[in-house]
């Protein structure tokens, strides 16, 4: 039978200690530290969808990286997806996902943006973005306030598109793009 020493027994009692330590921080009842910053991961707004629940058939292109389907654009086969791409029944209606201000606009009647087609962005009021692509028609103007689930416009196939579907981009505060399945109740 071997003995154990002092440096074995602090050793363990060490271990014991510091393990009391990170299991008592993980406890829920630990008070916030005013000093770090306490934004939650969680986003605290849902948004709603941009495609009407009746309308809405699936999410045909996830956000991030994914082989790009529109041959000869010049890029690598693997790029990053900005957005998520929704399809819907033959121009289903696009919404507005939150209240906010129409800050651009490409009309699809007038060429659209080259990449896009038919694009509106919507500054909302939570200082968050969110960006429409691809539309075959649009109801709105620069300037006009919105309201969440009112009608923007229609899904299309204009810009470089591979078929009829909403391109929908979502920025945060920051001005990065994120993933829209994060803050909205699209499934």
């Amino acid at each position: 039978m071997s003995l154990i020493n002092k440096t074995q027994i602090y050793t363990y009692i060490t271990f014991i200690f510091m393990f009391a330590i990170i299991y008592y921080d993980m406890l829920p009842h630990k008070q916030p530290d005013p000093y770090i910053n306490q934004t939650p991961l969680v986003f605290d707004i849902k948004y709603q969808s941009p495609v009407r629940k009746q309308e809405y058939k699936k999410i045909t292109s996830p956000y991030g990286l994914r082989k790009n389907p529109i041959k000869n654009t010049g890029g690598s086969e693997n790029t990053q997806h900005n957005g998520i791409d929704l399809s819907g029944v033959y121009k289903a209606e696009i919404v507005a996902v939150a209240d906010g201000v129409v800050k651009d606009h490409w009309r699809p009647e007038w060429k659209g943006h080259d990449l896009y087609g038919g694009y509106i962005i919507i500054q909302h009021d939570d200082g968050r973005k969110s960006g429409y692509a691809h539309l075959s028609d649009s109801y709105i103007h620069e300037g006009q306030r919105v309201s969440a689930g009112e009608t923007i416009g229609r899904m299309g196939n204009t810009g470089k598109s591979d078929g009829q579907h909403l391109h929908f981009i979502l920025w945060d505060k920051q001005g990065r793009t994120i993933n829209p399945l994060t803050i909205t109740n699209i499934k």
